[in-house]
């Protein structure tokens, strides 16, 4: 047998060494993208901009907050294991940015986590949907990328990995994501079983570690192999700076004047380093994006949010940084997307920016999200159409109930009740006979008041 095949493979092996959970590479709590931004915003002169790094700062200040209650779960489990934190991987063209890998004698799992304001809603489809209240408190719900889908990704490039350096194909590799926000609710009971199963609290993790150890019963690594894996993706971690003013659109005039003559002086120091090709090039980008800019509806502008959401998040898959997630496609193929809504490939060929490769690699998930917005979009109209209605009939039939109360000297719920009114906006009564179908309708009723009753349901009312 081989070396790495004599590593492997091991019935009744224990971990030696370790005796309980053993980071190789352990949380830290901030990370340079997060210095970079607070260093950009102490020099933003900008309150927009301000803004938006700001939001960008409590992003990454949650999702920091999440993977440290994780990483506090795994220290406190009673077994041993290795795991590492925060790792991007760059293999064969696949790039994935892990959370937690947690490497076992018996199986490696990817950790996703997930610390996310309000609630969590997931349907039989699989699909997540947010659910939380804005600052006028009413409630949104709104679609979300599956990080169930996202991990899976994850979950594919370590079996790769596995497979192609390691030579090991049988290891059990699990995907598991953590809702690692204690306030919020998941609802996951009309989830299919297998998406049910990979979702758990950032406080069962110590009982999920536990519980697959028992389920496995082959061991599948001596502690040697085990620490080689762990130490090959702690060496091939490749981490990513981001441009933020780039990302932001942040030019000289948005910083304050004592930070612009810094940027000044900076540019000077390091004028012979530049190439001036370079600047142009930049100068372009952000004229660019200036011209891309289209005024959109609110509704529009949560479709164009949408699609820049899942453009960004493919880019980051491909390994682009923040300056080219326009590599993936523009801002205009989305302000483009958005205004002309396709429901087929062949409408997609007639979107400036996309050619045949693209629409191959992201046409059906372009579709998917546009065809869920429209229907959401359709339903909110009629539901609102309806609800105008329906107060519209309301108010007339009460009116009207009134002007014969007046005539006739008698109390308005003589002539029909408020559950009347309800059993007449359900029925919608066009003719006599169906106003005869409805409960406490009778020949007299119908006699006196009937003509004036489908007089209110025969007037045109539009929305």
């Amino acid at each position: 047998m081989g070396f790495i095949s004599n590593l492997l493979n091991i019935e009744g092996s224990e971990f030696k060494s370790i005796t309980k959970p053993t980071a190789i590479k352990d949380f830290i709590g901030e990370n340079d993208n997060l210095k970079v931004l607070e260093v950009l915003l102490s020099k933003l002169n900008n309150d927009e901009k301000k803004e938006l790094v700001n939001k960008e700062i409590r992003a990454m200040k949650r999702g920091l907050q999440g993977e440290k209650t994780v990483d506090f779960e795994l220290k406190n489990c009673i077994l041993p294991f290795l795991y590492l934190h925060d790792i991007r991987i760059e293999y064969d063209g696949l790039v994935s940015q892990i959370d937690y890998l947690l490497i076992t004698k018996k199986y490696i799992c990817v950790i996703e986590t997930k610390q996310l304001l309000g609630d969590v809603n997931i349907n039989s489809d699989g699909e997540f949907i947010r659910v939380y209240k804005n600052k006028n408190g009413y409630e949104n719900k709104e679609g979300m990328l599956s990080p169930i889908e996202q991990n899976k990704k994850h979950v594919n490039l370590i079996r790769k990995v596995l497979k192609e350096v390691f030579e090991c194909d049988n290891v059990p590799l699990r995907s598991l994501v953590i809702m690692a926000n204690p306030k919020a609710i998941i609802r996951k009971k009309y989830a299919p079983e297998e998406i049910q199963n990979q979702i758990i609290r950032a406080e069962k993790l110590g009982n999920y570690i536990e519980n697959l150890e028992n389920e496995l019963r082959k061991t599948v690594f001596k502690e040697e192999m085990a620490f080689k894996i762990a130490d090959y993706f702690k060496e091939k971690h490749t981490p990513i700076n981001i441009d933020y003013e780039a990302k932001f659109g942040i030019t000289e005039e948005d910083f304050s004047k004592e930070a612009s003559i810094n940027i000044v002086e900076k540019s000077i120091c390091e004028v012979s380093e530049v190439d001036f090709n370079d600047i142009k090039n930049v100068e372009k980008s952000s004229k660019k994006k200036i011209d891309e800019t289209v005024e959109l509806s609110e509704s529009d502008s949560q479709l164009a949010e949408k699609l820049k959401l899942y453009r960004n998040e493919k880019a980051k898959e491909e390994g682009y940084n923040a300056l080219k997630y326009h590599y993936v496609f523009s801002g205009s193929t989305i302000n483009n997307l958005v205004e002309n809504k396709p429901k087929t490939t062949e409408q997609l060929f007639n979107i400036k920016g996309l050619g045949e490769v693209k629409i191959n690699k992201y046409g059906n998930d372009i579709l998917k999200i546009i065809e869920e917005y429209v229907a959401n979009a359709d339903k909110k109209i009629d539901d609102e159409s309806n609800t105008k209605w329906e107060l519209e009939m309301r108010n007339q039939l009460k009116k009207f109930r009134i002007e014969i109360a007046k005539k006739e000297r008698i109390k308005p719920f003589m002539i029909f009740k408020d559950e009347q009114i309800d059993e007449l906006i359900k029925v919608k009564p066009r003719t006599k006979d169906q106003l005869l179908g409805v409960k406490g309708f009778g020949e007299i009723k119908v006699d006196k008041y009937g003509e004036g009753i489908l007089n209110v349901f025969n007037i045109d009312i539009l929305y």
